[in-house]
Parts: C-alpha cells; structure tokens; sequence
C-alpha cells in the first residue's frame, strides 16, 4: 500500500468506496438489464507494450442513463489520470465534476459501447507505487487489480459479466477468474476484486494445498524465484486453513518483482486471492510474513464481522490490520519459521515505532481522514490494534487461568459472524471477548482506539520469556521494548515459541 511499507502490508477495501451511493439505486434485475462485457487488448509499439484498451459493452436502464465509475486505484481520492476516453458508440458521456462518467444513450439505443485507453502506472509509482494507484507495465507484461481496470456501472454490482483476452498468440492472460473451480457466474464485483497478470513471458507454478490447489503467476522486471514462493505459500495457506478448519477450494496469487534493490515487499487481498509485490532484497522470512498477513485477511475482518461502509472502512482498520498482524506473528512462530529472538525484534520494530510515531496520539476519526494522506497516519491502526490484541490476550490468559486466548475470541467472532453476518466487528469482538471469559473491554477500546491515549504495555506482557525494557526520550516520552530474558535455555525459548505461537 504504501511506499515505506517494508513491515505493513495491506487488506484491500472490501466495500467499494461508493457502495453507500449505490444502496440507493436499483439493482441491475430491478432494471431489467442482463450482461455486462469488457474486451482488454494490449497496444504494442514495436512489440514493446505502451497501454491498454478496454473495450466495455454495457445494456443500460429503461432511463437509457447509466453513472460509471472510471477505473481508480485503491485509497484515491478521484478515478485515475491514466485512464482516456477514446470511443463512445450509441450514447454520448458527459464528465461529472467528481470525474464520473454519465451515460446517456442513444433514443432507440438500449447499449452503450465504451472504449477507453489505460495508460501506465509513471514514476515513483511505477517502482513502488504496488500497483494500487494504476497498472504496472513493462515491456513485455503488466499485472492490474480490478479496479484498476474496469470501469463500474454504479448498480451493476451483481450483474453478470463477461471478459475477453485479445492478446497477441505469444502472450499468456491469467487470473483467479479462469480457474473452471470457480462456482458460480463471474460478476462485476469478481472482475473489481481480482488480480490479473499478462505477458509474453508469465511464470506459473501450482502447488497441492489443503482442500485444493494453488496458483501463483509472477512477471516484472527480474526473474523470481517462483518455485520458493509457492513452496512457502502453499505452506502458509495449509496452515491457516488448518486452524480456521472452514476452507476449501483454489487459490491465486500474482507476485510482481518490481523493479527496486531493496527489501520492500508489499500485498492486498482479492476474491480468493492476493497480489504480491517484492522487491530484489526481499528475503523469504519476510515473504512468509507478507503472504500470512495477506491470506489471514480471508478471516479477518472477511468472516469475523462487517466493516464500516464506504469512506468510513478505516474506522476499523484497527482491527482488520492490526489483529492480522497479532494473528501473523502467532502463525510465524507457530510454524517455526521465527525463533524467539525474531519474534522479540519483530515486536520492537511494532512498539517503538508506536511510541515515536508522531501520530501515536491521533484520535481514531483522525485516522479514517488521513489514512491515504500520510505515512504515519497509514501506520497507526496497525500497530495500535496488534497491540491492544496482546494486552487484551495476555488479560485473558490471565482471567482465565491460561483455559483461552486471542485465538479462541477469533474463532467465536468467527462462528458468531456466521450466525448474524450483519454484526459488525467492533460488536462482535467486545462480545465474543466477554463470552471466552475476558470480561468488559469497552473501556479499553474508547481510550486506545477512539480517543487515541498511548498504551503502556504491562512488565508481565510476555512474562518468563520477554522482559520488558522502557527508556524516556527527549522530545518524545515513554519508548517500550523488549528482550529476551536473560539467560533463558534454549529449552525454555522453545516452550516459549510453543506458548506465544498457540
């Protein structure tokens, strides 16, 4: 998601950013309307790509007005600049001061036929923009996430919807949305919420996982060590699927190696999917992390409770990016991937940057309006909500004798989402707590999350294994960290990695 993002990754905004405008309009049955097409042809120049166009066939309402949604990445303010209307046949389309497109048709016309020009992502974008802002493009390849690519027909969620590839015969189009395993027909949310890699030199691999098969698809601008990474994700996903024990089916992953010599690796969730973007440094340990992070997204917030609507999702990013990490490191050691002295560094990349970040004291409304604006602000509900995740589950423990955990008050938001998928998260997770035995938290959420008050982690957080260090810096106060108990055998760090992880 973000440029810095080394440590962060990202769950995608689930709920599109116009969905509280679209509940008022008449879904596309209501309209009677019955398909939605998109052609996408790459335009080479001396067999070098330069753009895309998107041929879009859209049947309009009765009204014979449509409002369209121009392709715009995730967290933008307005649809892209890259995006350039070429052809309109059977209507005519007017510009709206937010840049929407509105569609009038034709008298006698009951489609409308588009055709716009996607050019790519320039710049810092294009080396570590992560694909979320535009379509990354090289010579020879690009990977796009829906969004990115289709224009949307504001009520058209649901509606049926078609793609065509028209690539030339040495180029390869892949996305989750081949895969014949896919139930039901594909929609217009399907095509938003994919991931989608082409070129004349795509790498695949497939790996057995459990309750089905995995894909991974890798282009860019280095050749990846594709058979590592699908080794590493096939594991990952087994695991988690393991624990939640409510999965089967296939799965995608695109993996872009961008074109940076550093360690940045960043993701975002799809419809059964995620996109992956690594940099040359980035080492295994780290991919693991990224694609546990990304692949816990499928149950948190996804089957743990809803998010907020539209513009006011980041409200609640704190649990949805901060519980991930919390379950994240708990899977790492879990799988042995970390010893006790990388969960401790782990752990104090999280905390000191909290107790320096200069936005650690911002209240949570203050989050939901700078998240996309400011790198300090984007990191806040991660490590607030990772945070209060510990306290809250080393309070339990405690409460409860060491009978549940963190693990079982996401197991019972999760069979609880099931029961009444209309509750939200903060709800069910104050309930879902209180029933494992961790008693009221309301409190803790209205001083930590809401108002903003710094916390202070207990001397005992991580007793027997951490000791917890606290310095006061100039200009800044209270920095907490930890380290790994003195002494501790190497027996004893194992009984550790066993507790923390379970």
């Amino acid at each position: 998601m973000f440029a810095c993002c080394r440590a962060l990754a990202v769950l995608l905004l689930m709920t599109l950013p116009w969905g509280c405008a679209e509940a008022s309009q008449p879904t596309w049955s209501q309209q009677g309307l019955t398909d939605l097409s998109y052609q996408l042809t790459p335009v080479l120049v001396d067999r070098r790509l330069k753009a895309l166009d998107v041929h879009m066939d859209v049947a309009v309402p009765p009204s014979g007005v449509v409002k369209i949604k121009p392709p715009q990445g995730i967290g933008q303010d307005e649809p892209s600049d890259k995006v350039i209307i070429d052809t309109v046949r059977f209507g005519r389309i007017t510009v709206t001061s937010k840049k929407w497109w509105l569609v009038r048709a034709n008298r006698g016309q009951h489609r409308v036929q588009i055709d716009y020009r996607i050019n790519p992502a320039t710049g810092a974008d294009s080396v570590g923009g992560a694909g979320y802002k535009d379509v990354l493009m090289g010579n020879d390849w690009f990977q796009a996430l829906g969004e990115n690519l289709f224009a949307a027909p504001m009520g058209y969620t649901d509606l049926p919807a078609k793609l065509r590839w028209q690539g030339p015969p040495d180029w390869s189009f892949v996305s989750p949305l081949e895969n014949p395993e896919k139930a039901g027909p594909v929609t217009l949310k399907n095509l938003l919420q994919t991931t989608a890699a082409a070129g004349a030199k795509v790498q695949q691999v497939s790996r057995s996982i459990r309750g089905g098969t995995l894909t991974v698809v890798g282009v860019g601008y280095w050749a990846l060590p594709l058979d590592k990474f699908a080794d590493v994700a096939a594991s990952v996903i087994s695991a988690q699927r393991a624990f939640w024990k409510d999965t089967n089916g296939p799965y995608f992953v695109t993996v872009v190696a961008m074109n940076r010599d550093d360690d940045f690796n960043a993701g975002v969730g799809r419809d059964g999917a995620f996109a992956a973007y690594v940099a040359r440094e980035a080492d295994m340990s780290n991919i693991r992390k990224l694609i546990t992070h990304e692949y816990t997204h499928m149950w948190i917030p996804t089957r743990t409770g809803r998010m907020p609507d539209g513009n006011e999702e980041p409200l609640a990013y704190w649990f949805s990016e901060g519980f991930t990490v919390f379950r994240t490191s708990h899977a790492m050691l879990q799988s042995g991937a970390w010893t006790i002295q990388d969960f401790a560094n782990d752990f104090n990349s999280l905390s000191t940057s909290y107790d320096m970040s200069p936005a650690r004291h911002i209240a949570n409304r203050d989050v939901m309006a700078g998240f996309w604006r400011s790198n300090d602000v984007q990191a806040v509900p991660y490590q607030r909500g990772a945070i209060l995740a510990w306290m809250l589950d080393a309070r339990l423990r405690k409460q409860t004798g060491g009978q549940r955990d963190m693990h079982d008050v996401l197991l019972r938001m999760r069979d609880r989402s099931i029961e009444n998928p209309r509750q939200d998260v903060r709800t069910n997770l104050v309930r879902s707590y209180a029933e494992e035995g961790g008693g009221p938290i309301d409190d803790w959420l209205n001083r930590f999350i809401d108002q903003g008050e710094q916390m202070v982690l207990p001397v005992d957080l991580f007793s027997g294994c951490l000791k917890m260090l606290e310095e006061n810096k100039a200009g800044i106060g209270r920095v907490q960290s930890v380290m790994v108990e003195p002494g501790l055998s190497e027996r004893s760090a194992e009984a550790c990695v066993d507790r923390l992880g379970r």
